[in-house]
């Protein structure tokens, strides 16, 4: 149970710590990249979204030098999963959070986690979209851990 204490503070009545009302969490989306080409063309995505596409799932599913030969062919088949996943997401065919959501239940990652891997994976990318996803993403992360700070 949680006791108001005052205008916006909240006493947990479990840890007896103080804590900020949450605010409604900054959501995480991204709009639809654009496709170049028309609809018979294949779909290209600019270099600096591939990488990003690349980084992220190489840091959710690493597949470790190590590995029998039959694991890394499941986690090269589950990352094809995640990578198809986003690139739907970049071409206006999904849904971002709910890609975020279910990718994160999925791999059991705390929203923390998620996030500060997605924007850890857009550093030193240059391109405008990038950038503004990286701030995105950076206020996001931020929001999330403020979030999760007693008073």
């Amino acid at each position: 149970m949680i006791v108001v204490v005052q205008g916006e503070l909240l006493r947990c009545s479990v840890c007896g710590l103080p804590r900020k009302i949450r605010k409604p969490q900054a959501s995480i989306s991204l709009r639809a990249i654009p496709r170049s080409g028309s609809a018979e063309e294949p779909l290209s995505l600019d270099q600096d979204l591939q990488t990003f596409i690349d980084r992220v799932i190489n840091r959710l599913i690493p597949v470790h030098a190590d590995y029998t030969p039959k694991i890394k062919q499941e986690l090269q088949a589950t990352r094809a999963k995640y990578r198809e996943g986003l690139k739907d997401v970049f071409t206006g065919k999904g849904d971002f959070n709910t890609w975020f959501e279910k990718t994160r239940t999925s791999l059991a990652l705390h929203q923390v986690d998620m996030t500060r891997m997605l924007y850890e994976s857009l550093e030193g990318l240059r391109s405008q979209e990038a950038q503004q996803m990286r701030e995105q993403y950076q206020e996001a992360l931020q929001n999330l851990i403020n979030s999760y700070k007693p008073v």
